[in-house]
């Protein structure tokens, strides 16, 4: 604690933490100099943790940035972390994974990380031990958004990040299934073996899972094409999974069908009956 500062007495913590939701309510409960880096107990563990007035405003469902906008212009730490769990409020702000925001929401929490990252705080800050092979940055955490402000975030984290410190192939897996393009793109310029299988599901390897995807990310599964050879086999019961899920125009990327059935019916007209098929016509045809 810094000198001259006071460490708020559990009352202002608790009457601090109701009223994060307001900008004027909070500036009320706030006493006059105390320490706003300072760590309030749990109340009711394991339910919640030590936690400082910027990580409670990080971790609220509802994030509001000018709440954290005035506790950073009183001093407030941007890459202080929360003793139990390692986490940053940027890590907070960012974990759309557990919270899965609506869209109004997720453009609040893409602006609090703007805030952050403006103040100085770290996207490459890992939350889990070395010794595990995830590696939960803030911009892991972030892939795992969707929609166009998240992709606009990401573009705008990118020149802070450096890749030896995330974990590659897990970003890899959660920018496929969010359909973030640039960020696969850079994960396989870093080298990642996409021969590999999914960490939950031993049986997925990276193709099938892009495939698997209920969207359109015909560009992705190029890239994945691209950037490692396949076997015919592997061709096949991707594009047969892709039509599992209704996804013809990835079908068709992979060689498995036409884009469309109006297509297909085409090309087969133009390709002319098979003798196989005009035999089993004449059959059909004696039998009535």
């Amino acid at each position: 604690m810094k000198k001259g500062l006071r460490m708020p007495s559990k009352q202002t913590f608790v009457l601090m933490k109701k009223h994060f939701s307001s900008l004027d309510r909070l500036r009320k409960a706030l006493p006059k100099g105390f320490d706003v880096n300072a760590v309030h107990p749990a109340e009711a563990p394991p339910y919640e943790v030590e936690c400082r007035p910027l990580e409670w405003a990080a971790k609220r469902p509802k994030v509001d940035v000018n709440v954290i906008k005035y506790l950073l212009s009183l001093g407030a730490n941007p890459n202080s972390v929360v003793p139990e769990e390692h986490t940053t409020p940027l890590h907070c702000v960012l974990n759309f994974g557990f919270w899965k925001p609506g869209p109004a929401e997720t453009r609040r929490r893409c602006d609090a990380a703007r805030v952050l990252l403006t103040a100085g705080a770290n996207p490459n800050r890992n939350a889990t031990s070395p010794r595990e092979r995830a590696r939960n940055t803030p911009f892991s955490y972030a892939c795992f958004g969707r929609g166009q402000d998240v992709r606009k975030l990401l573009e705008e984290m990118q020149p802070l990040v450096d890749m030896s410190a995330q974990s590659p192939y897990m970003l890899l897996w959660s920018a496929i299934d969010n359909e973030h393009e640039a960020i696969v793109a850079r994960c396989l310029e870093a080298g990642v073996d996409i021969k590999g299988t999914h960490h939950y599901n031993k049986a997925t390897t990276m193709l099938r899972y892009a495939v698997s995807r209920q969207h359109d990310n015909a560009r992705i599964v190029q890239r994945l094409l691209d950037a490692a050879p396949t076997t015919p086999a592997a061709r096949r019961g991707a594009a047969n999974l892709a039509l599992k899920f209704g996804n013809r125009k990835i079908a068709a990327l992979l060689g498995g069908v036409s884009p469309s059935p109006a297509a297909g019916r085409a090309r087969a007209a133009a390709a002319g009956p098979t003798p196989g098929a005009s035999r089993s016509r004449a059959r059909v045809l004696r039998r009535w």
